[in-house]
């Protein structure tokens, strides 16, 4: 579970102009992190989380084209089982 411990200090860019991808919950921040340099990595895009209770809502940055990216991205991860991280929600680009 997620503790406030390990606080994370959101790009404040990507917190103030940042658009939902989605909602995940994970078991600790660690394994936010790892995920997000994944997507980040492997879609070429600005995303960054911040917490909402004990979820974790992911913000993106940028054009259509990185978001796609960033869906397909999620998409990939999220079937090779890679780092255990649970998607609650996605929202539509």
């Amino acid at each position: 579970m997620v503790t406030k411990r390990d606080q994370h200090i959101c790009n404040p860019e990507i917190a103030l102009k940042g658009k939902p991808v989605a909602i995940l919950r994970a078991p600790c921040y660690n394994a936010v992190d790892k995920w997000m340099r994944d997507v980040m990595k492997n879609a070429r895009a600005r995303l960054d989380w911040r917490l909402l209770g004990r979820d974790i809502v992911v913000l993106h940055l940028g054009d259509s084209e990185s978001r796609m990216r960033v869906e397909t991205t999620i998409n990939t991860l999220t079937s090779s089982g890679g780092v255990k991280v649970s998607i609650l929600r996605r929202y539509p680009a």
